[in-house]
């Protein structure tokens, strides 16, 4: 799926929040722990736990932080740990004339079979509309308060 927001904020404040991973828990709904486990140059090894009602998943991204061409590209590791069968996107910032950004995002995930069959139709509907509703929730992050320590850090490169 895909989604997209535009942000009251430079590509700068948007690209901080983005690498901002210990905070994913509390800025994107379902994602309850994240672990960046290493990071070499440009490269970062995410460990992701998501939950439901009564499910948690877990998995592993290979996050590639692009800052030139404003993209983060992910894809599951699956020589680790993983309880989905694969997932792959990115992330892609469009600086605006007017200061703000338009926050482009894709994915595409692999759930399965089983776990669908035991949640039913309501999972799909569920992972899609939070998966593709990211940009939206990272825009509301950004746009309040918490956003602040976003204008006022250095920049990590």
């Amino acid at each position: 799926g895909t989604g997209w927001a535009i942000i009251d904020a430079p590509a700068d404040v948007v690209w901080k929040a983005l690498q901002d991973f210990s905070s994913y828990p509390t800025m994107f709904p379902r994602t309850v722990t994240t672990k960046e486990v290493a990071r070499k140059g440009d490269r970062s090894l995410i460990k992701f736990g998501l939950g439901y009602k009564i499910l948690e998943v877990g998995y592993y991204l290979n996050v590639v932080h692009d800052q030139e061409k404003n993209k983060i590209s992910f894809n599951m590791v699956t020589s680790k740990p993983h309880d989905i069968e694969n997932t792959s996107g990115y992330w892609r910032l469009f600086p605006q004339p007017d200061g703000r950004t338009l926050v482009a995002y894709a994915v595409a995930v692999q759930v399965p079979k089983g776990i669908v069959i035991f949640l039913g139709d309501s999972l799909e509907a569920s992972l899609e509309r939070n998966l593709i509703g990211l940009p939206k929730y990272l825009k509301r992050w950004i746009e309040s308060p918490k956003g602040n320590r976003y204008r006022t850090m250095t920049a990590k490169k």
